[in-house]
């Protein structure tokens, strides 16, 4: 049986790319001191780099971003 899409992909954009208004790209990626420590404490930049990606996704979707499995 194949699975039928619930949106179009413009749908899907509209509901979880992230935004690009300042008011809410303020909302969602302004860190307090502990989110700061816990990025500062990764090893290299690119993982510091996908942390933040990662917290500024939870706060806009309210959860985290997942890699897309290979087909």
């Amino acid at each position: 049986m194949s699975r039928r899409p619930l949106l179009k992909a413009d749908q899907w954009s509209a509901l979880v790319d992230m935004p690009t208004d300042e008011e809410s790209l303020i909302r969602h990626c302004t860190f307090d001191r502990a989110e700061l420590d816990l990025i500062q404490a990764k090893r290299t930049p690119h993982n510091r780099l996908g942390l933040t990606i990662q917290l500024c996704f939870l706060r806009h979707l309210g959860r985290a971003i997942l890699a897309r499995a290979a087909r």
